[in-house]
């Protein structure tokens, strides 16, 4: 399977590079770009305090989320 697309996250630096969350595993080769503003997680809201406590927690035990594939894999399997 040719994978085509993906979505990442990143961060838009002051000097307006973006820095991305993680490699992608696109080809090399020239890519398009489009870049959304994602909404600011409000402080102090138990819902997001607990989410961030969650992704926290994974990423310190070197948590690696299912790749695309893998959910589409599986998803063809139901």
């Amino acid at each position: 399977m040719n994978l085509t697309e993906t979505v990442l996250e990143g961060t838009i630096q002051p000097d307006g590079t973006l820095v991305l969350d993680e490699p992608t595993r696109l080809p090399a080769g020239r890519v398009q770009v489009i870049v959304q503003a994602l909404p600011e997680l409000p402080d102090g809201d138990p819902f997001w305090d607990m989410m961030r406590s969650i992704w926290a927690g994974q990423k310190a035990r070197g948590h690696v989320p299912r790749s695309a594939e893998e959910v589409e894999a599986e998803r063809r399997l139901v």
